[in-house]
This record gives C-alpha cells, sequence and structure tokens, in this order.
C-alpha cells in the first residue's frame, strides 16, 4: 500500500484525483490538515472496549453479530460495484467480510490512528493490505466523490458522531448510483437505562445530539418516503436507504 500525505483535501481538484487513483494500488490518503480526533488518543483502547461482546450486549442491547450480518447484506448489493464505508474505524466489524467479499472499498475516517488500526487489522487478517481496500483520512461533510460513484454506502455507527444526521444522510445519497443502497446504523435513545449515557457521551462531545429512535424514524420517513427502511435493537437503529 502507498501512503500518500497531502494537504487540504476540501476542494474539489484534490478529491476527483485522488478518488481516480482507486482503481490500481491501494493507497491510504492521509490529511495533515485535519485536527487531531478524540479516537485518535487510544484506538486500541477503543476497540477492545466499544467494540467488545460484552459493552454491546450490556451497554447498547445489541449484539456484535448483528453488525456483521448487516455488513454481510450490504456487501450482496455490490458485488461488481464500489463500496464507500464512511467512518470506517478500525474494521472491527468489517474487515473479514472485506477481505472474503474482495469487493472495491473506499474507507473513509476522520481519525488516523483509527485507519492505522484498521491497516493492522487488515493485515493481521490477510498478510499484507488487500489491494481492493483503499483509505482516505478526511472529514466526509467536506469531502466531494463525484455523484453516482458507489453501488453502496456502509455508514456503520458514524452517523452517532453528527447532530443533523437526516444532513448526513442527504449529502451520502448524492454518492450513490439510482437503485444502489446506503446501509446505517447509529446511537438512538430507546426508552432504556442507556439512554442516560448516551446523554453523558453527548455532554463530553464524544457524540452528536442523541435522537429518540420514534423521533428519528418519523424524520426519515418524511424525507425518504418511501425508500428507508428502519429497525431498532435495544439502543442501535439499523437503517436502509433506497437511493
Amino acid at each position: 500500500m502507498e501512503l500518500i500525505e497531502t494537504g487540504d483535501l476540501t476542494n474539489n481538484d484534490g478529491v476527483k484525483n485522488s478518488f481516480s487513483m482507486n482503481c490500481s494500488d491501494a493507497f491510504s490518503l492521509r490529511n495533515y490538515f485535519l485536527p487531531r480526533s478524540i479516537y485518535d488518543l487510544s484506538p486500541f483502547l477503543y476497540d477492545s472496549i466499544a467494540c467488545s461482546y460484552f459493552y454491546n450486549t450490556l451497554i447498547w442491547g445489541n449484539k456484535t453479530n448483528k453488525y456483521v450480518q448487516f455488513v454481510e447484506d450490504a456487501l450482496k448489493f455490490s458485488i461488481n460495484g464500489t463500496i464507500l464505508d464512511v467512518g470506517c474505524g478500525s474494521m472491527h466489524f468489517t474487515a473479514n467480510s472485506y477481505v472474503k467479499h474482495k469487493t472495491k472499498i473506499i474507507a473513509v475516517d476522520y481519525s488516523y490512528g483509527m485507519i492505522k488500526q484498521a491497516l493492522e487489522r487488515l493485515i493481521s487478517i490477510n498478510g499484507s493490505i488487500p489491494r481492493n481496500i483503499n483509505f482516505i483520512h478526511a472529514d466526509i461533510m467536506k469531502f466531494n466523490f463525484p455523484s453516482s460513484a458507489f453501488n453502496v454506502i456502509i455508514a456503520m455507527n458514524s452517523l452517532s458522531h453528527f447532530d443533523d444526521k437526516i444532513n448526513v444522510i442527504s449529502k451520502l445519497s448524492e454518492f450513490v448510483k439510482k437503485d444502489g443502497r446506503i446501509f446505517f446504523s447509529t446511537l438512538v435513545k430507546n426508552n432504556r437505562l442507556s439512554d442516560c449515557y448516551l446523554d453523558l457521551l453527548y455532554k463530553f462531545g464524544i457524540i452528536g445530539i442523541p435522537h429518540n429512535f420514534s423521533d428519528f424514524k418519523d424524520l426519515l420517513t418524511s424525507r425518504f418516503k418511501g425508500r428507508i427502511n428502519i429497525s431498532v435493537v435495544g439502543n442501535m437503529a439499523y437503517g436502509i436507504l433506497i437511493v
């Protein structure tokens, strides 16, 4: 994998140039203008705790195999196309599936520490970085891919970090081909004790505003009438948008 160190990735020319590289050798595109993320402090600790079976089961009421199955379902819609993974993190729940399916994937994350953790995980699974997986270190809300560039977008819990989640989904939909899919999961309040924990995470700036599931569902169905399927398990909402 080639590591390309670059400047600010918010201009359109830079975006188009970097995107065009995904067709050949794998690359990791790093943006030194992006401020450090809280997840850069200890990606290994985050991986060990927040991605653990017990944390997800006890705190969020959601089993980790649900994440894996959700990704597998998303991959079925893009056998010959390209997938955008928004907020790829350490790829704790996606790496094995990505290596197995060999689908072209562009993985974006705000935290370069998490990207490095993902690189290490892929190497441990595959022996090297798969050539079908490319990484971009960027703020997705300031990064403009060409329209209709992807068959599928996967956003595993990355929406939790935004206040206006509907706006994020709308922006992502611009990058998806007609009849493509956006698969997303996000933390929501759902009349559980963990709702208080969500408020605490928001207070300390770790996540965006946590919505009540019923309110979030109403917002989605109103904005994307007839094109959205959403469900909830514990405090984790799962959605599929048909673009």
